[in-house]
């Protein structure tokens, strides 16, 4: 919907399609914002990114957005689940963090704490970047940051349903590289869903022939790599460039 947040969007279930970068590259951002993808995700974890590069790159997505008139919004998948790196890459004005490598509930509980000012969360205040486009209003800010979980471990998907069920957070996203080996399957660049997990995905059972129905509760995004398991997640999908 028009005007709508990415968080907002993602907690209405719209379909979200986003371009991911790993490359330091803020003109190539700002193209990326102009040309109809809802999010352009910054790779923090396995891209070649320091913080000077998201910071740069953030401000080239809502240049290129402003510019288009379009409701892009940067998105960091930080390095991990620490309350330092996920205020750092928010305060540098990205409007969500995809967190990797949650296993169990209390891990997901800890990175929503961690995106939230109190008395929600533990955020610390210090909105250098975003605070422009927001103000000082923690409650705004903590409305429009959309916080994801990264299920990539065989623990995470045993705990997926209790994962799922935790307040505030946004969405699961399917991390199918870490996930393969977890399973003991071979990775690959745009690896498949690994089948012992495809009925794990809240929801599943309720599908006879294996694809996960649209859950109750939270939204799942993944890869999209032009088919495959990507047709057994629930809306909205989000995409991989």
């Amino acid at each position: 919907m028009a005007g709508w947040t990415l968080a907002q969007r993602l907690r209405a279930r719209e379909r979200i399609v986003g371009y991911w970068t790993q490359l330091p590259v803020p003109a190539v951002q700002e193209r990326a914002a102009r040309h109809g993808y809802d999010y352009v995700c910054f790779d923090a974890q396995h891209g070649f990114l320091d913080y000077p590069a998201i910071l740069n790159g953030l401000i080239g997505v809502d240049a290129g957005a402003a510019l288009a008139g379009t409701a892009c919004g940067g998105m960091v998948r930080v390095a991990a689940n620490d309350p330092a790196l996920i205020g750092q890459a928010l305060d540098a004005g990205a409007q969500g963090v995809i967190v990797p490598l949650i296993d169990r509930p209390e891990q997901a509980a800890a990175a929503v704490r961690a995106c939230r000012f109190p008395p929600e969360g533990g955020r610390s205040y210090g909105p250098m970047r975003a605070g422009l486009r927001s103000g000082p209003r923690t409650a705004g800010m903590n409305a429009e940051i959309a916080c994801v979980a990264m299920i990539e471990t065989r623990e995470g998907l045993d705990n997926l349903d209790a994962i799922a069920a935790v307040p505030g957070l946004d969405g699961l996203y399917v991390g199918p590289g870490d996930l393969m080996l977890a399973l003991g399957a071979k990775p690959s660049p745009i690896p498949p869903m690994p089948r012992p997990s495809r009925r794990r995905w809240p929801g599943s059972a309720r599908r006879a022939d294996g694809r996960a129905s649209r859950p109750a509760s939270i939204p799942v995004m993944g890869l999209w790599p032009g088919g495959g398991w990507t047709k057994a997640l629930p809306s909205p999908r989000f995409r991989r460039i």
